[in-house]
C-alpha cells in the first residue's frame, strides 16, 4: 500500500464510496453460568416496557417495569440481573436506542447499565421538580396524607 506524506495509508477514490464503521460500539458481557440455557420466549418480549427517551417519561418506572418482567419470568441458572442486561437494549427505541448504541462502553453488570441509564435520563430538572413538590406540599384539615399527596 502506498503512503501519503504524513505516513498514512493513501486511499483510492473508490475507498471513499464504501461505508466505514467508525462509531463506538456498546457491548454487554453478562455473566452466564456454564449450564445456563438462555432463551427468551416471545411472550416475554411482548411484556417488555418501551422507553423512547422522552423527557416526560420516568426512567425509574421503566427500570422497575423491566425488573418486574424479569422477576416473574425467571430462567433456571440465569439471574434476574443477567436477564435485565440482555433484555434492556430491546426496551429502548428512538433517541434512547441511539444514545445506548453510541455509548461505546462495555457493561459487565446490571448496576453499571442502570446507573448509566438513570444518569442520562433522570435529569437535574426532574430532581428539582420533585423537591419543589415536596416543599410546596400542603394537607387540608380534613384530608389524610395519602389523599393530599394524591395516592388514593
Amino acid at each position: 500500500m502506498a503512503l501519503n506524506d504524513e505516513g498514512n495509508v493513501r486511499r483510492r477514490l473508490s475507498d471513499y464510496a464504501r461505508p466505514v464503521l467508525q462509531r463506538p460500539v456498546t457491548r454487554i458481557h453478562a455473566p452466564l453460568a456454564r449450564n445456563a440455557n438462555f432463551r427468551i420466549d416471545s411472550h416475554v418480549m411482548s411484556m417488555l416496557p418501551i422507553f423512547h427517551g422522552k423527557p416526560s417519561k420516568d426512567p425509574y418506572r421503566h427500570v422497575d417495569e423491566l425488573s418486574q418482567v424479569c422477576e416473574i419470568n425467571q430462567i433456571h441458572n440465569v439471574s434476574a440481573d443477567v436477564m435485565k442486561m440482555k433484555l434492556f437494549p430491546a426496551t429502548l427505541r428512538d433517541r434512547a436506542k441511539d444514545w445506548f448504541l453510541k455509548l461505546g462502553k462495555e457493561f459487565t453488570s446490571w448496576t453499571e447499565m442502570e446507573e448509566e441509564f438513570l444518569r442520562k435520563y433522570y435529569s437535574v430538572g426532574k430532581t428539582t421538580s420533585v423537591r419543589k413538590a415536596m416543599r410546596e406540599f400542603t394537607q387540608g384539615p380534613s384530608e389524610t396524607f395519602h389523599e393530599a399527596w394524591g395516592e388514593t
